[in-house]
Order: C-alpha cells, then structure tokens, then sequence
C-alpha cells in the first residue's frame, strides 16, 4: 500500500509539472504570436511586401525622356543619370563621414520615411557638406513611400545652420526605406523647390551648389546588410508634368569625396543619442 501510494502521489506530482509546463509553453507561444502579430501590424515592410502595386512602382524605373505623352506619376522612380562626355559635374563634393552615419543612423529608426537638411559650406568651386541634422516630418497616410518636412523643424534648422559661422543649408536627405535609393518625380520635384528657395547662385545651365541625398536601409534585395546611398542633384534639359504644372528636372548622379579629418567621435555620439531622445 505504502509502495502504491507513493506511485500515485510521484504521478500526480509529474502530471502537475507537466501541466504547469503546458500553461507555460502556451503563454510563451501566445505571447510570441501577439509579439509577432504586432510586429505586422507596425511594420510597414510586411503591408509593402504583400503590395503588388507597389512592388511594380519601386521596381520601375523610366528615364523623363521615355516618359509616354510626358506624364510622370508622383511616386514613379527616375533613373539617375551620370556625368561625362560633353557634360562634366558642376562642382566638387566633400562630405564629413559624420554626413552618412547620422543619416543612416536615423534612417534605422523608423520604417517610415524620415527627412532632414544638409548644411556645410560652398566656396565656387566645391560644396563641403560637414553636418546632417534631422528634422520632423508632418503626418502622412503614405510615410512609408513619402515625407513631407515639418516647416517648424525646417526653420529650427536653418536657424540653428545660421547661427554657425559660414555654413548654409546645401542639401537635404531622406530615407527609401525598403526600395532603392533612386529619386522619384516628387522627390525631384522638392529638389527644384529646394535648390530654389536655399540657393541664389547658379550657373548658366540652372545648376546650384544644393544637392540631395537618399538613403536605404531595409531593402531585402540588396546583396548585404550595409545600408545603399544616392546623392544627387537637378539640371535642365526639363519636361512639362502632368497637366502643365511645372516643369521637371534631370537628376544626375554625383561623384564626391569623403574628408576624414572632419570626424569627431564624441560630437556624433552626442548627436546620436539627441535623435533617439527627440
């Protein structure tokens, strides 16, 4: 009896931790469902993913001359376009490494697409871009495939370049984050506004030392983990859009240097950690 009775008492005891067990496993494997569920639900990189339509708008992309009865879409992507032959880059780009890490860096915040100024200094001859700072963006439906600058962070920003000896506004960023670094027409649209409303100076072909810059951190087709950048800047040789509003530029490719001796560890750190607080 005494040998029975502690058979019986050890498999209840089993069968107690085994079902202490099961309701574990099965709060995990909820909680990992609800986890992932989440995951989903605020990751724009699973809705675009499962988005025929705009797999087929990011993997499109049509030179403005080829464009059919000169209609261009707003979220249609354009080929750049190299210097060379005949027509050479206007002028020489330097950037601070500092430029693209605080780019990429706060473009891997966010699945939407983030925005922010280039500043530096031009000289008639090269364009130095020495900082990146990050702005707001105001709300959009479609952030994942398209940001507007919030114009109270555009002007904290000017206000802040100003205030540094010599520099000026001389680009802008923003981030493709799950399609290719390529412009589409409303990003060259905002370079033409852009290239006009911080530069006065430009060249006899409409050229002006502003450039842009985009850069993509998640697109699952490129060859490694590293994140891809364009810059790029507009030119003439331009295209009535859709319904005669405006007129639309070629963007081209544009070939720069890094200067190394502008990198200062602790001013990135300090500017790295401003982007997760703000």
């Amino acid at each position: 009896k005494l040998a029975g009775k502690g058979e019986e008492e050890e498999r209840q005891k089993q069968q107690a931790e085994n079902e202490q067990k099961g309701k574990a496993n099965s709060k995990k494997g909820e909680k990992e469902k609800a986890e992932k569920k989440t995951a989903e639900n605020v990751s724009v990189a699973r809705v675009e993913t499962r988005n025929p339509a705009r797999q087929r708008q990011a993997a499109r992309a049509a030179r403005l001359g080829n464009a059919p009865n000169n209609e261009l879409d707003d979220l249609q992507l354009v080929d750049l376009r190299p210097f060379g032959g005949n027509l050479e880059q206007p002028f020489a780009v330097s950037v601070s490494p500092e430029v693209p890490f605080v780019m990429d860096f706060h473009a891997h915040l966010s699945m939407s697409e983030v925005i922010g100024l280039l500043a530096g200094r031009w000289d008639g001859q090269t364009l130095a871009v020495e900082r990146a700072f990050p702005c707001r963006a105001l709300p959009t439906d479609d952030a994942h495939v398209n940001v507007e600058l919030d114009p109270v962070s555009e002007t904290t920003v000017r206000e802040a370049v100003a205030a540094q000896e010599g520099w000026q506004v001389v680009g802008w960023y923003h981030s493709h984050p799950l399609f290719r670094p390529t412009p589409s027409v409303k990003d060259i649209e905002n370079q033409n506004n852009y290239q006009s409303l911080f530069t006065q100076t430009q060249d006899a072909e409409g050229t002006v030392p502003f450039i842009a810059s985009i850069v993509t951190p998640f697109d699952e087709s490129l060859p490694s983990e590293r994140s891809v950048f364009s810059y790029w800047l507009v030119r003439n040789a331009r295209q009535r859009r859709k319904g005669g509003q405006g007129e639309l530029g070629i963007p081209y490719s544009v070939d720069l240097s890094f200067d190394y001796s502008k990198w200062d560890q602790n001013e990135v750190e300090r500017r790295s950690n401003r982007i997760i607080i703000w």
